[in-house]
């Protein structure tokens, strides 16, 4: 079976994939649910992206409302 979307939007290729059985459809999310999304993606934060954001999210409130005593090492 050949699906030709003459204008490719994610509205055009949703309604063309609505024609899929049930389980196929399933099966599409689950594949775009596991997609690859390039080396070195992780879908999960680590302990030292977590203390970078704090750090980084502590100085941007420095700069606007102030410097406010503190160690953000």
């Amino acid at each position: 079976m050949a699906i030709t979307i003459e204008n490719p939007t994610a509205e055009a290729a949703f309604a063309a994939l609505q024609q899929l059985p049930q389980e196929e459809f399933a099966r599409l999310k689950q594949m775009f649910a596991k997609a690859n999304y390039g080396e070195g993606y992780q879908d999960f934060w680590t302990d030292e992206d977590l203390e970078d954001a704090a750090r980084s999210t502590a100085l941007l409130i420095d700069k606007r409302f102030g410097p406010e005593e503190g160690n953000y090492d």
